[in-house]
């Protein structure tokens, strides 16, 4: 439900010792069946940390289904090296890219009386000129990305020096 009420979550969210120890400790992995509250924690601590202009929040949830897709392309992967490195890769690719799209979107939401830094300016300017890669949703950088990678699997066969997924 919690996925739905975002915006109403606030008025009726329990405290739950898994929520208490999520503020109090550095790093947190949240586990639990279907139901059991995950997303409301997760939106809960979204609420609470984007009170602080100092924080940049960014949510990355990808739904169950776009993960079949790297999951299936690794399974066709005999070595564990390949295996390894490709999942690292799939990973930073989709974080950096989501990371760049927030901030991307916390610079230009910044009021127009408020100048941009050169570092602002060239982070925008980077990415208005990779926006192919980086700029779609979500689902759409996923699909790109694995079918860039089968096609390179039937091609030839990958190894760590194939494909760079490293560079932008």
């Amino acid at each position: 439900i919690a996925e739905y009420e975002f915006d109403s979550l606030v008025d009726y969210f329990i405290e739950t010792s898994p929520y208490i120890n999520s503020l109090t400790t550095r790093n947190n992995i949240i586990v639990g069946r279907k139901g059991s509250g995950k997303t409301a924690i997760l939106y809960q601590l979204q609420n609470h940390y984007s009170s602080d202009k100092r924080n940049f929040i960014c949510v990355i949830k990808p739904a169950g289904y776009e993960l079949q897709g790297i999951l299936k392309i690794i399974s066709d992967i005999q070595e564990s090296s390949v295996i390894s490195y490709l999942t690292e890769s799939f990973w930073k690719f989709l974080i950096l890219t989501e990371l760049s799209k927030k901030l991307l979107e916390q610079i230009e939401t910044k009021p127009s009386y408020v100048p941009l830094d050169h570092d602002e300016e060239s982070f925008r300017e980077f990415i208005h000129n990779k926006q192919n890669l980086i700029l779609p949703d979500f689902t759409v950088r996923l699909d790109q990305l694995i079918r860039h990678i089968t096609s390179n699997i039937q091609k030839r066969r990958i190894t760590s020096n194939n494909i760079r997924f490293r560079e932008l």
